[in-house]
């Protein structure tokens, strides 16, 4: 008799005796053994991991000093208020990225943050999401931001 997993599992394989053939289901289901003697029943379960994507998004590619940058985005599938996204930043010629900030998500799925680049040059950002005992981990994209020298918007525009 075969039992069946616990809920946010499945059955990856499972054979009879130690050197038998793998048992094939049908419909998912593991009948007609045709068991006619005793024999060791074997079962490899693995969890169900929800895989997850989260989105990146800036109000701003390139900024003067002093002007905030605000980025945000969302998490899919929806995931409990509070689920935790890490900030991460890597300067321009770096090959170290360095985490800032972890925000909790509201509104079941949206995060958000305001940043100050400290100084000119290029910098890359990069949130990423926690993973649970239900849902995988996740990381976006990088986007670019760049603080020019100038001090004023119209000073970039120009």
């Amino acid at each position: 008799m075969l039992r069946s997993q616990r809920v946010g599992y499945h059955v990856v394989r499972v054979w009879l005796d130690a050197s038998s053939p793998d048992l094939t289901p049908v419909g998912g289901v593991y009948t007609d053994m045709n068991v006619t003697a005793d024999h060791t029943v074997t079962a490899s379960f693995a969890t169900n991991i929800i895989p997850t994507s989260i989105t990146l998004c800036a109000n701003h590619s390139s900024v003067a000093r002093g002007v905030r940058v605000y980025f945000h985005g969302s998490v899919t599938p929806n995931r409990p208020n509070g689920t935790k996204v890490e900030f991460w930043v890597r300067k321009s010629g770096s090959t170290t990225w360095r985490r800032v900030s972890i925000r909790s998500t509201f509104s079941s799925q949206h995060w958000s943050y305001y940043d100050h680049p400290a100084t000119h040059g290029t910098y890359y950002v990069k949130v990423r999401l926690w993973a649970t005992s239900r849902y995988a981990a996740s990381a976006s994209r990088y986007i670019k931001v760049i603080l020019a020298i100038a001090s004023t918007d119209a000073e970039l525009r120009a």
